[in-house]
């Protein structure tokens, strides 16, 4: 590929979906995909740095129509670690899709990955190229949006399930930055979540840092065979999040549900009821 440009990019190549109509891409499918691409990028970066975008901007640095459509787009931020950085997150997050790991990769950068993949599910793209470049050195492995890669990305999206529920667990990660704000949570069984909090959830999240977290929402399944039964995602009202006291270790004890479930105990004590059910004479 003819491209002089020595700055860490990530190299974008468009293949037509009929090869005779001479490589010719549609302009909305080849504005689509590129434009996609950076969003991609910007919200790798917006999680690494945690502000939006991470701070950096996105360049076109190069296109050649020699052979299938290329183009090169390039993170324009403080230092080449930075960049490199970006670039190599966006590479890792597009190859989850191939590990049929979708349930890994965070809500916006899912929603990115769909708008490059669509034109190919659709037919209208034959494939879309992506591969990690610093002047003339490519990755020699690169991540192919092709027909498989999409057949694997619809079938998690399709899939995805959604239901209302409430969940517990403890919070170890916040991102204060991210709109709505976001909270990595790790139930008791299983492994963690995100926690989208909705409305004024600052004051709330910063609280909930190290804590137990109870929350009522929307939770958000992919239907595959590891993570059917766990959301990978709750997306909370402020007002539906508590954060629990951690040095307050009195809970609901045993007498005060006696009496509470007549028609479970058959009318029975609730003691008396657990007494005989294990066979205690006492």
């Amino acid at each position: 590929m003819p491209f002089k440009e020595t700055r860490e990019r990530l190299i974008l190549e468009m293949k037509a979906h009929k090869p005779e109509d001479g490589g010719g891409i549609p302009v909305g499918v080849f504005v689509t995909v590129v434009k996609s691409l950076e969003g991609l990028m910007a919200q790798v970066a917006k999680r690494q740095m945690g502000k939006k975008g991470g701070g950096i901007k996105f360049h076109i640095s190069e296109i050649s129509r020699a052979g299938p459509v290329a183009v090169g787009i390039v993170p324009l931020g403080k230092d080449s670690d930075t960049a490199e950085q970006i670039v190599t997150g966006t590479e890792e997050t597009l190859r989850l899709v191939a590990k049929k790991k979708t349930a890994d990769i965070p809500a916006p950068e899912y929603k990115a990955i769909r708008r490059i993949v669509i034109p190919v599910a659709r037919g209208k793209l034959r494939s879309a190229t992506i591969q990690r470049a610093n002047g003339a050195a490519v990755n020699a492995a690169p991540v192919c949006v092709d027909e498989k890669y999409a057949e694997i990305f619809m079938r998690g999206y399709e899939g995805e399930l959604r239901c209302l529920t409430t969940v517990t667990g403890m919070v170890e990660g916040v991102d204060l930055h991210s709109t709505p704000v976001q909270l990595k949570v790790y139930p008791p069984i299983g492994g963690p979540f995100t926690l989208r909090i909705s409305g004024d959830a600052q004051k709330i999240a910063k609280k909930a840092i190290g804590k137990r977290v109870s929350a009522s929402g929307t939770a958000f399944h992919r239907r595959d065979f590891e993570n059917f039964y766990r959301p990978y995602r709750v997306d909370a009202d402020v007002s539906q999040v508590k954060v629990f006291d951690p040095n307050n270790r009195s809970g609901p004890r045993l007498r005060d549900f006696r009496g509470a479930f007549p028609d479970l105990t058959d009318g029975k004590d609730t003691v008396e009821y657990l007494r005989e059910m294990r066979g205690d004479n006492d």
